[in-house]
């Protein structure tokens, strides 16, 4: 491993590069959006191909590892007040309380000069090689103005590829020990800047490194199984993906705001009828609270409904022989949606929780703010921060995962905006906008799965319908 400090050293690296067919890169980031490519901030490159692995560091904040440091107890701070010498039983036991102290860390390059002279091999026609690689091809754009070219080859979508039911298991340290029984140190990445220079640089390089022993076990692998073509397909998409997802949809913050105003009046009108058809206020997210009222007999002040869907506890109670309580049936949609129409109170908390879903699965986390979690009757505020970047939603599509090849999207799901027959859906819907000078054009696949097994089966019925 090098750790590459001067420009020297940076020019003799690119010059070594520059004649491989290809190599790997992989970015350890940092700050509150380290997950995020448009706004996290780069603060390690690790490259490696056949003979050389080398990690450069711009602006790690840490040395070596001097010593941890624990805080005060009651105890300890009343001994310092009366001048009394400090003993071990006064200092907090507590990990997550500590602070680790590092020494001064060396003097390192910027990521301005490291991105212009990596630039010419990050816009080459090598093979760029990284696992998730569009996380790295992202994150890099932003410091060279425009998205590495291609070939790509990721090592996650080939492990994916290579075999389907890995699916849930396509992590570096997942395919590693799979395909070369190497177990990964973990942790490392998830926070940078609670390590040492050396187990970062340590970290980086071994990252790098066995990537790209996964790429040359791989590459073979593909061709043996004659999978190269559909592996190709997904790599030649890739830089679009890319673009879309570092462009996004524009979002319509005014109506956004509005559709808030619109669905907080909506959604406090129907909790004033909820709580007159109950003939009491009680807490509209808890499970618990809904069963009494609607289950309870009308003799005793509940609703008198007779439950069907059981919750599974229910389930267990009812197998084991106990007699099931109003609280082993289930006030869920599915089992509420039995009694549409059937019943007021019904209706009126069936319309509580679309307005509610709307609220808190679109408007708060596109605009941020605050949004109440109930679970076992308790509740409790959590504080949403916006998805939004620059009035525009940026979705992450996921390559891996469906057997048909299809993309799904997520954080958030941008492939699940409310239907338009409903006046919130369709505003839901309004609010993606296209910018001035362009028109957006909705389109969807009819029957994707069905025209996919057509295609392979060759079946004449099948492929003429």
């Amino acid at each position: 491993m090098n750790v590459i400090y001067t420009v020297e050293q940076l020019d003799d690296l690119v010059s070594y590069y520059s004649k491989q067919d290809g190599f790997c890169f992989d970015v350890e980031t940092m700050g509150h959006h380290r997950g995020d490519p448009r706004q996290n901030k780069v603060v390690w490159i690790a490259l490696a191909t056949e003979g050389r692995v080398d990690v450069i560091p711009m602006g790690h904040p840490n040395g070596e590892y001097l010593r941890t440091e624990f805080p005060l107890l009651a105890s300890g701070h009343t001994r310092l007040e009366k001048g009394l010498e400090l003993r071990q039983q006064d200092y907090s036991k507590d990990e997550r309380k500590a602070k680790k102290v590092f020494d001064t860390p060396p003097e390192q390059l910027t990521p301005a000069e490291v991105f212009k002279a990596l630039k010419p091999l990050l816009t080459s026609d090598q093979v760029k090689v990284g696992h998730n690689l569009k996380f790295d091809l992202q994150s890099v754009s932003k410091y060279i103005k425009e998205l590495p070219s291609g070939p790509y080859f990721c090592t996650l979508n080939a492990a994916f590829i290579l075999d389907n039911r890995n699916r849930i298991f396509l992590g570096l340290d997942d395919c590693l020990k799979r395909e070369f029984g190497y177990v990964m140190v973990k942790g490392v990445g998830k926070e940078i800047e609670a390590h040492s220079f050396t187990d970062v640089a340590t970290y980086a390089a071994l990252d790098a490194e066995w990537t790209w022993k996964l790429y040359r076990s791989y590459s073979g692998a593909l061709k043996n199984d004659g999978l190269l073509p559909i592996f190709n397909l997904e790599m030649d998409v890739l830089s679009v993906i890319c673009n879309m997802e570092l462009r996004g949809a524009d979002i319509d913050v005014n109506q956004l705001s509005q559709l808030k105003v619109d669905l907080e009046h909506q959604i406090e009108e129907c909790k004033g009828k909820i709580f007159a058809l109950a003939k009491r206020p009680f807490n509209i997210n808890s499970v618990p609270e809904k069963q009494e009222i609607l289950f309870t007999p009308k003799k005793d002040g509940g609703r008198g409904i007779k439950p069907k869907l059981m919750t599974p506890a229910g389930e267990k109670r009812i197998n084991s022989g106990e007699t099931p309580t109003v609280y082993d049936y289930s006030v869920s949609e599915p089992a509420l949606s039995m009694f549409r129409e059937k019943d007021a109170l019904v209706n009126e908390l069936l319309t509580y929780s679309d307005l509610n879903k709307l609220m808190t699965t679109y408007v708060i986390p596109y605009l941020g703010g605050d949004i109440t979690r109930t679970l076992a009757g308790k509740s409790k505020v959590v504080a949403k921060e916006s998805l939004m970047y620059k009035n525009r939603i940026h979705t992450d599509f996921v390559q891996y995962g469906a057997d048909t090849g299809r993309f799904s999207s997520r954080n958030p799901n941008l492939q699940n905006v409310p239907a338009p027959h409903t006046a919130n859906g369709k505003a839901i819907r309004n609010l993606f906008v296209a910018p001035e000078g362009y028109k957006l054009v909705v389109a969807d696949y009819s029957q994707i799965e069905p025209r996919v097994i057509a295609s392979f089966s060759g079946d004449r019925t099948m492929v003429s319908a």
